[in-house]
């Protein structure tokens, strides 16, 4: 028969089951590249905002290709990347069980936009996040608490990893829609535990950049979090067929799921549910710089700022932490990530903490935590986070920094420590973490569509016209039970909102903030000055003031979400993930309908001037003659000079 029997059921796309609504927006690295302690320590991820997408023009060199050595057009994505602060560092061991947490080290100074994570509404809470702990840093208890934990990561961690947040202070643009810094551990790879640590200590406070992370040319994996498209059936969500339009029960169902007793529908059965919102992880997207045109995607990456170390040791059942180090100073912003409300709390969050490091004590509990790392740690992470006021977009909507565990690899465990020292306190930028042509993983949280049906969330076809119950329905599930019914029948339920991890995203470019680099789009191909916002802004989001980083193609989730970039799980050894870069044109014409104009300059010489520039510069010209009449009115002379008669 030509057409699709009924007794066979509709199979939809059953590589990401199940499609269940990710728990959280920001994506989530759950595993960091396999440590190579022959390398230097570095950190393994980064977290970035993405900003929107536009196209380039590069050559493509991959010898052996069809389209070696010609131009080739493709889509990027700008993600903005201002700099993530380090503000915990975090040990993990191995253990047969997995990791087991030795312990974390925060730093001593942590922002507001950190601590509002911590707090569901900072407003109306005491704001008292790490005040304590600061506090008792600062005393010699405190000091040399801390000094333990670091001892036992150099003596039982296998894994040190910071705890980092992002600034979305330094986004500055309110469409992002929050104030709480997102936080996540990173990953320290490379080298001994102890240096592991000791770079750890280098970054604790201190802000990180995308480029110490990531290289262009560079792939990287990506993990996001889908754009959410609510609870939505089986055509929307599966993509099946619609069924014919005499179908009295609905058009845009599933004719026949198979068994009668929905607990025997099988589970490749398309079925309505969540649609969207989903955690995904692309791997190997490559960071940009064949002539081909390509959509990329622009995330902006404010520095992020470490403010803790963390030690790992290796249990049978996982990493056991083995303390945390946190900074002497955080800033607001990552405060405010342990409050609900900021603004209703006493906000004195890390203050015992701040006092008892400044004591003897804390610096001994300080020393004795290093030594802990160094002893028995075997991961080495900083706690980092966003600074949002960098950002200074209103559109982001929080001020309470992200906060996450960036591990360090590379190295031996006391390497790592003392990278994680020299890194607390400090803001780590992106270029320091990934570089162009680097390929990274991108994890995010999908766009959310709430609660959708089959059609919609599974993709099914409608019933007939004629369904008096619906067409947009499964017309059999299978089984009658509801418990027997299988579990790859469409369902309607959550659609988007689900956490996603993007595998080796290739990094077109890394580019530095507006105030630094101002010709940011310019190319050795298109020399005109311009930087990678286009003209209007990007839709939805506005300028790109900080640090950004180019991806290849598109990204998880909506724009104004937290991402999390990660460096690939495995070497890249592909010609496409290993190619160098060369960006011949970077598209800058406006995103909100048919852009046909670069720059604002070309537009002006393309229209002329219009009207409202001739009343700018009438109004220039008469607060110029008004400046000067009453500079000679002020010297005693005449308010206009007197024409000679002949």
């Amino acid at each position: 028969m030509s057409h699709c029997k009924f007794e066979h059921p509709r199979h939809g796309h059953l590589g990401f089951l199940p499609r269940k609504r990710s728990r959280q927006i920001r994506g989530r690295a759950r595993s960091f590249p396999k440590d190579d302690p022959s390398q230097k320590p570095h950190l393994t991820s980064f977290m970035v905002y993405k900003a929107g997408m536009t196209h380039i023009v590069r050559d493509v060199d991959r010898p052996g290709s069809k389209v070696n050595k010609k131009e080739v057009v493709e889509p990027v994505t700008i993600l903005e990347a201002p700099p993530m602060v380090v503000v915990g560092i975090v040990g993990y061991r191995q253990t047969p069980v997995g990791h087991k947490a030795i312990g974390t080290v925060w730093a001593h100074h942590t922002s507001v936009e950190f601590r509002r994570r911590f707090y569901k509404n900072w407003k109306q809470s005491a704001q008292l996040a790490f005040t304590k702990r600061k506090q008792f840093a600062r005393t010699k208890e405190g000091r040399l608490a801390e000094g333990r934990m670091f001892r036992a990561f150099a003596k039982k961690a296998d894994i040190i990893r910071v705890v980092a947040h992002t600034q979305l202070r330094k986004l500055r643009n309110n469409r992002v829609g929050v104030k709480r810094a997102h936080v996540s551990e990173i990953q320290i790879n490379g080298g001994t535990v102890q240096q592991k640590i000791e770079l750890a200590k280098s970054l604790l406070e201190k802000e990180i950049r995308i480029d110490s992370v990531f290289q262009q040319s560079e792939a990287c994996d990506v993990c996001a979090v889908t754009k959410g498209h609510g609870f939505t059936g089986v055509v929307k969500r599966w993509g099946v067929a619609c069924l014919p339009r005499k179908t009295h029960r609905g058009l845009r169902k599933v004719a026949c799921i198979g068994a009668w007793h929905p607990a025997r529908v099988m589970y490749t059965v398309a079925r309505a549910g969540q649609h969207g919102y989903h955690h995904r992880t692309h791997l190997n997207k490559k960071i940009y710089q064949k002539e081909v045109v390509e959509p990329v995607t622009i995330l902006e990456a404010p520095p992020m700022v470490v403010v803790g170390i963390v030690g790992y040791r290796q249990t049978p059942v996982g990493h056991k932490a083995i303390g945390t180090v946190w900074a002497h100073h955080t800033s607001v912003e990552f405060r405010r990530r342990f409050y609900k409300n900021w603004k209703q709390s006493a906000q004195l969050a890390f203050t015992k903490r701040k006092q008892f490091a400044r004591t003897k004590e804390g610096r001994l509990a300080e020393g004795r935590m290093f030594r802990a790392f160094a002893k028995k740690a075997d991961i080495i992470r900083v706690v980092a986070h966003t600074q949002l006021r960098k950002l200074r977009n209103n559109r982001v909507g929080v001020k309470r920094a992200h906060v996450s565990e960036i591990q360090i690899n590379g190295g031996t465990v006391q390497q790592k420590i003392e990278l994680a020292k020299s890194l607390l306190e400090k803001e780590i930028r992106i270029d320091s973490v990934f570089q162009q042509s680097e390929a990274c993983d991108v994890c995010a949280v999908t766009k959310g569509h709430g609660f959708t049906g089959v059609v919609k969330r599974w993709g099914v076809a409608c019933l007939p016209r004629k369904t008096h119950r619906g067409l947009r329905k499964v017309a059999c599930i299978g089984a009658w039970h509801p418990a027997r019914v299988m579990y790859t029948v469409a369902r309607a339920g959550q659609h988007g909102y689900h956490h996603r991890t993007h595998l080796n995203k290739k990094i077109y470019q890394i580019g530095r903030a507006v105030s630094m680099e101002p010709n940011q789009a310019t190319t050795a191909y298109d020399l005109t000055a311009k930087t990678i916002t286009p003209m209007g802004g990007f839709v939805g989001y506005g300028t790109v003031r900080n640090d950004y980083v180019m991806l290849k193609g598109s990204v998880a989730g909506p724009r104004r979400r937290v991402i999390t970039l990660r460096r690939p799980m495995a070497p890249q050894t592909s010609r496409k993930l290993t190619e160098k870069i060369t960006l011949k044109f970077i598209d800058t014409s406006s995103k909100i309908g048919h852009g046909r104009f670069q720059t604002k300059k070309e537009k002006s010489q393309w229209f002329g001037p219009l009207k409202k520039d001739r009343i700018r510069r009438e109004e220039r010209l008469r607060r110029e003659r008004a400046a000067r009449a009453a500079e000679r009115k002020a010297k005693g002379g005449a308010t206009a000079p007197k024409k000679s008669r002949k």
